[in-house]
């Protein structure tokens, strides 16, 4: 009797091992959170396969030889962004250059954010937000419709398929407009190892297709999208993909764009984000205003600090000098009633916020 139940106990063990995987929105990105990734030597993932799947799968990818590593990062959405992006949860700060490191259509992104909401039924993606050269204020991509990265809770087989649209027009500045499509496929799940462990881990198959349409500087480009596919590997309490696989098609061939998977600190050159100035946090108020305007902000700005109002054209109207200060008032009498962008700046250090000038 004692040997059966001995048998039963292994058995329930094997089988919990090897149970399905369900991900939730408890396994998704929060603040704070500082994930280390390592990009391998091409060499070593010469010919890797990523087809392979299915349930129960087993993912060996241990002799993937390290190149480079980069940290991701996941803040607390900035005050000047909160207004734009109502209920994100996290933001990640951008590559200098924009999405992707370049910007949609060549328009280059200086300090901006990728900003998601996190709820019990979905992780969406809400858009972009971040300060374009060029502009003296922060420029905000809003997704409407949103973008659904996930639906929880994500089991194996599940299939959807999200429908996103982003325009951002400035009169005489920009003008963009997204359009996106993804599809998801829980295609498989199982044991995926990597050179830093082993998971057991739901895979999850993504496609996308869209297209981008810029004015910027008297530029206009229609930009269609490479059609691509992202490989994700997730597990329970990693809050982000333990492996990933991305691959871009050019003329119906499939081609690895990039690799990553999480890992520990290694002995390899670190590649990183580094935004051109560091963003701090301001009070505006009151906000509307109508005649005064008191503005403190975290930390002095340097003998050459700078505040600045600005058009939604794109005018300066407003420049005050500041000295080592954390404080000062703003007379805006001779502002129209509109919305306008308060900006400070010093010591490789900014603020960019909205302010709303009203009158009885």
């Amino acid at each position: 009797m004692k040997k059966i139940y001995l048998f039963l106990l292994l058995a329930i063990c094997v089988l919990g091992a090897n149970a399905q995987v369900t991900i939730t929105s408890a396994d998704m990105p929060v603040p704070g959170l500082l994930p280390r990734f390592t990009l391998p030597d091409s060499v070593s993932a010469i010919g890797i396969d990523y087809i392979t799947t299915g349930a129960n799968a087993s993912w060996d990818y241990s002799y993937l030889q390290p190149r480079f590593q980069r940290v991701d990062t996941f803040t607390t959405v900035p005050f000047q962004y909160q207004l734009s992006f109502t209920g994100a949860t996290v933001a990640r700060p951008l590559p200098v250059g924009g999405p992707g490191g370049g910007g949609p259509g060549g328009v280059t992104i200086d300090a901006g954010y990728e900003f998601f909401k996190n709820s019990s039924t979905k992780y969406e993606r809400l858009g972009y937000g971040g300060t374009v050269s060029g502009s003296p204020f922060p420029l905000s991509l809003v997704n409407n419709p949103k973008d659904v990265v996930y639906n929880f809770p994500l089991n194996f087989n599940d299939k959807d398929t999200s429908v996103s649209t982003a325009i951002l027009n400035i009169t005489g500045f920009a003008y963009i407009e997204q359009h996106q499509t993804r599809i998801n496929h829980a295609d498989g799940w199982g044991t995926i190892v990597t050179p830093y462990k082993q998971f057991q881990a739901l895979r999850v198959k993504t496609d996308i297709t869209g297209y981008d349409s810029i004015s910027y500087n008297g530029m206009n480009f229609a930009q269609p999208r490479n059609p691509s596919t992202n490989y994700k590997w997730l597990a329970n309490g990693e809050k982000v993909p333990v492996m990933q696989i991305n691959v871009v098609q050019f003329f119906g061939q499939e081609n690895v764009q990039s690799i990553t998977y999480r890992d520990t600190v290694r002995n390899v050159p670190y590649v990183g984000i580094t935004p051109q100035y560091q963003q701090i946090a301001a009070n505006v108020y009151p906000n509307p205003a109508q005649n005064k305007v008191e503005i403190n902000w975290e930390a002095a700005l340097g003998k050459n600090a700078v505040l600045e109002v600005w058009s939604t054209e794109g005018k300066c109207l407003m420049t005050q000098s500041l000295s080592n200060q954390q404080q000062t008032s703003l007379n805006v009498e001779g502002l129209q009633p509109g919305l306008y962008f308060v900006k400070l700046s010093g010591s490789n250090q900014v603020f960019t916020g909205s302010l709303s000038v009203v009158r009885d």
